[in-house]
Order: C-alpha cells, then structure tokens, then sequence
C-alpha cells in the first residue's frame, strides 16, 4: 500500500493521465471510459511510464532528504535505522501515541 505521499503524488499526476489518454483516445460512457487505437498504445505507455518515473522520483528525492537529515549514524545501523529511530524515540518521548510503536514486533 502507497504512503500518504506516493498516493497524492499519484493524485496529482491524475490529470496529466488524463491528458494523456484524452490526447490519443475517444471517450464514451460519459467522459469515464477511453479507447485508445492499437497503433497508439506504444506511445500513451511510454507517457505513463514517463509519469510513473517522475512519481517515483519525487518520491525518492524526498526520501533521501529526509535520511540526509541524519548527520550522524549509530555505529552499525543504516542512516534509514538511524532516522527510524530518531523519529520513534521523538515520538515516545513527546508522548504521541503511535499504532506502530505500540504494537510488538512479529
């Protein structure tokens, strides 16, 4: 299952999908079903491959911000291990209840 993140990123890229599938295809069914010609099908699937990428782009960028952030790692961790556990023992300690914390390792 996507993050929060991932899933509005893809809402935003939403439209462009349907920019995309407008651009190539004809509509029926009130504006909700698109047929696309056969000999369009390379070209809508290399725009779609090129949002896709820039979704999991966006979503890396923001991820290696976020594990950059950790300006020193413990000795034998990840820098993600590192910022996993800088974020769970903020948490802990500001008192913020969190399912994941509270539920044991399985």
């Amino acid at each position: 299952m996507p993050n929060k993140q991932t899933e509005q990123l893809i809402e935003e890229a939403v439209p462009r999908f349907k920019k995309i599938l407008s651009d190539f295809a004809s509509t029926v069914d009130d504006n909700s079903t698109y047929f696309v010609k056969d000999e369009e099908w390379e070209k809508v699937l290399g725009l779609v491959k090129s949002e896709l990428h820039l979704i999991a782009t966006k979503s890396a960028e923001k991820y290696n911000e976020l594990i950059m952030a950790v300006g020193n790692k413990y000795e034998g961790e990840t820098r993600h291990e590192t910022a996993l556990r800088y974020i769970k023992q903020a948490e802990q300690s500001s008192g913020v209840a969190s399912e994941s914390l509270s539920k044991p390792k399985e």
